[in-house]
């Protein structure tokens, strides 16, 4: 499987963490040869960025492995509503592990 299919995945299939309370929408198309992905959320008081967890630590990289995997990455909005929308190229062919 490749990156982008296991972000896709992860994006449609993975429950809400135990501190987030907020009600979330996702989505999540393909178009040609590129996957679009979106989380809306009702905002907060920080915007998300890609953080360095430590290799002891269970979570953290979520937006870092987007950001290494996205052709393009942004976040918009504030604390009222907030997209974090990405877009990562298919490849034609699956990868594979070496």
């Amino acid at each position: 499987m490749d990156g982008a299919a296991r972000v896709a995945g992860r994006a449609r299939e993975r429950p809400p963490r135990p501190h987030a309370q907020r009600a979330a929408r996702k989505s999540v198309r393909v178009q040609g040869k590129r996957l679009w992905l979106g989380v809306l959320d009702e905002g907060g008081p920080h915007s998300p960025h890609p953080l360095l967890a430590q290799s002891d630590e269970e979570g953290g990289r979520g937006l870092a492995l987007v950001a290494g995997l996205a052709t393009n990455w942004g976040v918009t909005g504030d604390e009222t509503g907030r997209i974090v929308r990405a877009v990562l190229d298919l490849l034609s062919r699956p990868a594979v592990r070496q």
